[in-house]
């Protein structure tokens, strides 16, 4: 397949359910548990979207992570609504995204999702992610030109990726074009060879 690299926003963000908990101030905020927080790069501070059962949505920060005995109050409370049951973990890490605005027409212990944005980036050189591919070297992708209709490898350097697609630092420029087959592996293809693109 053809692609051709663009600029746009890229991110990757962290899903997980949650329990909306009332504050000793009356405001509803969202507590979840996590016990791979640090694998997930959740960090305090970090932006963050609660969505209710209806779908409306709400702009949040992550402001604490506190770590937590199995069975303690708040973590049975949240693990009581999981879809996946109770986490057998040693410890539980629970994290609270707090709204950056009043929520109305939410109680507490009502279930909602909390979309944390682990990372983000506006203006990024995209491409799909399975043009990215990688050996001993790094990676790199088959560049493509329209002129000669031959591929080129070309090692870059490769930030966000979201699975969906990956954020090109360097090697590339917007409108640049890369090939990216289909249940082929990357090491069948060379330098300077001839591809025939099927649109």
């Amino acid at each position: 397949m053809l692609s051709t690299a663009q600029t746009g926003e890229i991110s990757v963000s962290h899903l997980s359910h949650a329990l909306m908990l009332l504050s000793d101030t009356g405001s509803l905020y969202a507590a979840f548990v996590d016990n791979d927080f640090d694998l997930h790069s959740i960090e305090n501070g970090l932006s963050a979207i609660i969505t209710s059962a209806d779908e409306r949505q709400f702009v949040a920060h992550i402001q604490a992570i506190r770590s937590e005995e199995p069975g303690s109050e708040i973590t049975s409370r949240i693990q009581a609504m999981l879809p996946n049951g109770i986490y057998s973990s040693a410890s539980n890490y629970v994290i609270y995204a707090v709204p950056t605005q009043s929520i109305t027409g939410m109680n507490e212990n009502d279930t909602v999702t909390v979309e944390t944005v682990i990372d983000y980036a506006t203006n990024a050189l995209i491409i799909p992610s399975a043009a990215l591919f990688s050996d001993e070297n790094g990676d790199f992708v088959w560049k493509y030109s329209s002129l000669t209709k031959r591929i080129k490898k070309v090692y870059v350097t490769a930030g966000i990726n979201n699975g969906a697609n990956v954020q090109i630092t360097e090697g590339l420029k917007k409108n640049d074009s890369v090939v990216y087959p289909e249940n082929i592996e990357a090491a069948t293809l060379s330098d300077n060879q001839k591809v025939n693109i099927v649109q």
